[in-house]
């Protein structure tokens, strides 16, 4: 049996999972929920209205990010990717933005960089 030990995260787009990006993240978190949400209806009531399952998130925070990497990464912004990381987690999803700050001292590192990355289903069936 092998066993893989991942020391970075990686991330890849799910339409050519060999093109991956490798990141150094220096935070994560990992958030799970259930499906549900509170609707309102005639006459002032609220129910809850949920769908078997639970939800993934997982938010990555960088402190200094290269800019290279930064661009890799604003390509995959708005794409179904697969993310990996060192904890053995594996998530499909999706992230609608990136954010980043640019560094007044040094033009090749992008500063506080993140995204939340929000699970989807995906089939891995060819």
């Amino acid at each position: 049996m092998t066993t893989l030990n991942l020391v970075d995260a990686f991330i890849a787009p799910t339409s050519d999972l060999s093109a991956t990006v490798a990141l150094e993240q220096d935070a994560q978190a990992y958030i799970e929920g259930s499906r549900s949400a509170v609707r309102s209806y005639a006459g002032g009531r609220r129910r809850i209205v949920s769908t078997p399952g639970p939800t993934e998130v997982v938010q990555v925070l960088f402190d200094q990010l290269a800019r290279s990497t930064y661009f890799e990464l604003l390509d995959l912004v708005g794409v179904s990717v697969l993310f990996r990381d060192q904890f053995g987690r594996r998530v499909f999803g999706l992230f609608a933005s990136i954010t980043g700050q640019e560094l007044s001292y040094d033009d090749d590192l992008v500063g506080g960089v993140s995204f939340s990355i929000e699970e989807i289903d995906v089939s891995e069936v060819v």
